[in-house]
């Protein structure tokens, strides 16, 4: 029994730093399959129903589908959609242009990605359409849009301590497409962001402000939040700083001490 022990502790040891996560994975992206015609007929009376009772949940349904399942008979209904003022169906048109790859709606993409939230936007972000947006230029090998990704979309999901962003049901999208946007573009603004999202999340002591009282600690359902948003994403912010960077380093001290002595090329 003895003579095993190191057997088992040294399993247990693998499977630790397993978890703890040293793998690069790119964020993954939908595979798009060829619609049968059942599909087609079905999709496209699901359609027809949304439109003739004018609800925007069945045509979000229906227009996500359209992700995964090309037919040329769904196009049309694609570029319809993205004049929606329904931010479901508008998230979903997009993601769909991406998979079918129009890049005619370069343009109508961009003008969402910097539109304003709108006003009853409690959360401040256009999160659900700003993610599809971000997620469109970069599957179709778009640029341009550095300081509006890193600045406009994933620091403010990240870093203000908004428990309203980081439980949204948006949030883990948008996490996906602005890492995988920094990663194929090697974004080297979004590097130092990226060093802190390699480390675990923990609760911080909140410092006092100018008038000697530190604002309130967010909850924990905050920091529950997340860290299940870490667990998701972390082996995606590995490999978008492996691709930026070309350096890999196991531990986030490792990589917060690599930042420190590089980062006049990453500001």
């Amino acid at each position: 029994m003895l003579k095993r022990l190191p057997v088992v502790v040294g399993l247990c040891l693998a499977a630790a730093l397993a978890f703890a996560g040293a793998t690069a994975e790119a964020p993954p992206v939908p595979a798009v399959l060829q619609a049968s015609e059942a599909e087609v007929k079905k999709l496209n009376e699901d359609l027809q129903k949304a439109l003739t009772d004018k609800n925007d949940e069945l045509l979000a349904k229906a227009i996500e589908q359209m992700e995964s399942l090309r037919s040329d008979t769904f196009a049309p209904a694609i570029r319809n959609a993205m004049k929606s003022a329904n931010t479901a169906v508008l998230a979903a048109a997009i993601r769909a242009a991406a998979a079918y790859e129009m890049k005619d709606l370069e343009k109508d993409v961009r003008k969402q990605l910097h539109a304003k939230p709108a006003k009853d936007d409690r959360v401040g972000l256009y999160g659900e359409v700003g993610a599809a947006s971000i997620d469109y230029v970069t599957r179709l090998g778009l640029g341009g849009e550095d300081v509006t990704v890193v600045d406009n979309y994933l620091t403010p999901l990240v870093a203000p301590m908004d428990e309203r962003r980081v439980t949204a049901s948006w949030a883990l999208d948008l996490l996906r497409a602005s890492i995988a946007y920094i990663g194929k573009n090697k974004v080297k603004h979004g590097v130092p962001l990226l060093v802190d999202l390699v480390a675990e999340p923990e609760p911080k002591v909140m410092s006092a402000g100018a008038r000697g009282t530190p604002p309130p600690a967010p909850p924990q359902a905050y920091w529950d939040a997340l860290v299940k948003l870490w667990q998701k994403s972390e082996s995606w912010v590995r490999w978008a700083l492996k691709e930026t960077t070309g350096q890999e380093f196991r531990s986030a001290r490792e990589w917060a001490a690599w930042l420190k002595e590089n980062k006049k090329d990453y500001r």
